[in-house]
């Protein structure tokens, strides 16, 4: 019940109780307690596996928790709302303060619950992209000021990123953060497909980063969005949902 609270709510839950369960017809099954209070050995091992994948979840920074809005640059990472822009060809609704583009129609946006005990709501997009064409996803930012950014400061972002079963010809997805007034900052080694290869069949799930980029001279405001590209020649088609959006200074 606790668990399906946290589910419905958008609340991040670990389900521990499994270090504590006694198998029928198992001796000392796998995560028996021996005492009804603490985990055996191999209960500890269980709950450090789920752990883990729990925490593997959580986008992995120092900079960014999503209760301290003052420290992070993205307006919306919860991704709430249903007030962002939407350019020519997307129907459909996008979060506050973020902005949807397409070049070629085809775009259907939404603002859909999480699942996976992440925080806030995916943006999920179902995309169909011509040849030679993209699709962006611009997050809204507040100014450097706001988000405590100045030159020289080393920035960092991170976002959740799924793409659902039933994509094609998918070349890259990938975070950028863009140095407005100074210089473009390089796409992330971490994000993007290997090697103008389509995605690997079936759901794909991971975090995207921009890894640490020192802020560069004449920098006057920083932009961020994710660009979703097909393979050259062919028409790209995928449900990409994104999430829990941060970037600052680390």
């Amino acid at each position: 019940a606790v668990l399906q609270m946290a589910v419905d709510r958008n609340l991040p839950a670990f389900d521990g109780s499994m270090a504590f369960a006694i198998t029928p017809g198992e001796p000392e099954a796998l995560a028996n307690s021996s005492d009804g209070l603490h985990a055996t050995n191999l209960g500890s091992e269980y709950v450090s596996r789920e752990l883990g994948k729990f925490f593997h979840r959580w986008p992995r920074r120092a900079l960014f928790n999503p209760l301290i809005a003052a420290a992070n640059i993205v307006t919306n990472p919860y991704m709430t709302g249903a007030g962002g822009t939407k350019q020519a060809g997307v129907i459909g609704s996008v979060p506050d303060g973020c902005t949807a583009a397409q070049v070629n129609p085809g775009s259907v946006s939404s603002v859909v619950a999480r699942r996976d005990g992440g925080p806030g709501y995916w943006w999920q997009q179902e995309l169909t992209m011509a040849a030679g064409t993209g699709a962006v996803m611009y997050l809204g930012v507040a100014s450097m000021a706001a988000a405590g950014i100045a030159v020289g400061d080393t920035f960092r972002a991170v976002i959740d990123m799924e793409v659902l079963d039933g994509h094609q010809n998918i070349h890259s997805v990938q975070l950028v953060a863009q140095f407005v007034g100074g210089s473009r900052s390089a796409m992330s080694n971490l994000d993007a497909t290997n090697n103008h290869a389509a995605l690997a069949p079936g759901k794909t799930k991971r975090q995207l980063r921009v890894p640490e980029k020192p802020v560069p001279s004449g920098t006057t405001a920083v932009s961020l969005y994710l660009l979703i590209n097909p393979i050259d020649g062919a028409q790209g088609t995928c449900t990409i949902r994104i999430g829990a959006a941060s970037g600052g200074k680390v």
